[in-house]
């Protein structure tokens, strides 16, 4: 099916029209693989400081876990209605 596509593509779209579609997207790659390194680049040279207020009482062996939560609201009622249910007496 794709070859069909592709041939059905070459003989109904004109050579000048190709060479603009395909060089647009080209530039359109091209830019967006530039925006992307750009971004990796800078993410690198942050500093991360969301945590720096725990780093004296988090434990120094095993594992720190760390969840992000976009609605600490609705987050807490969730874990209130769990634990109120299996935690009941």
């Amino acid at each position: 099916m794709l070859v069909r596509v592709a041939l059905s593509y070459t003989r109904h779209v004109p050579r000048t029209a190709r060479r603009f579609i395909e060089f647009s997207t080209l530039l359109t790659a091209i830019s967006l693989l530039g925006l992307m390194m750009y971004v990796h680049v800078m993410f690198g040279k942050a500093d991360s400081t969301c945590l720096t207020h725990l780093v004296d009482t988090w434990p120094r062996d095993g594992v720190l876990r760390v969840e992000v939560i976009n609605n600490l609201d609705k987050f807490n009622a969730y874990q209130e209605k769990i634990a109120g249910k299996y935690f009941q007496k």
